[in-house]
């Protein structure tokens, strides 16, 4: 069935170059919508009812959060803070180790 190839050579095309930052997400993904809705796979209601899935909104919000947290460094700086600047790898393992044991 050609559908299903297309359908797989899209996905993992879509994820290569979302791995490889090519493009913002939303645009990657919209394209691939638009790429199985040209081929007439993906019909014109499937693809508008799509976008009013949750799930599809939550992911969309996390995307926005990531980029926030990347773009004010706060990964770095919280890491420095917690494994220290000038240490031993076995004090930085120390250190992470409690940091885990506390927020589980």
């Amino acid at each position: 069935n050609w559908q299903a190839w297309a359908v797989l050579v899209t996905l993992i095309c879509t994820l290569f170059l979302l791995f490889l930052e090519k493009g913002p997400p939303d645009q990657l993904m919209l394209g691939a919508l638009a790429l199985l809705w040209n081929l007439g796979i993906v019909s014109t209601s499937d693809a508008l009812r799509g976008f009013g899935n949750p799930g599809l909104v939550t992911v969309g919000a996390l995307f926005v959060v990531v980029q926030a947290v990347d773009k004010a460094r706060l990964v770095e700086r919280g890491a420095r803070k917690i494994l220290g600047y000038d240490t031993t790898e076995r004090m930085a393992l120390l250190r992470l180790c409690l940091v885990t044991f506390v927020l589980s």
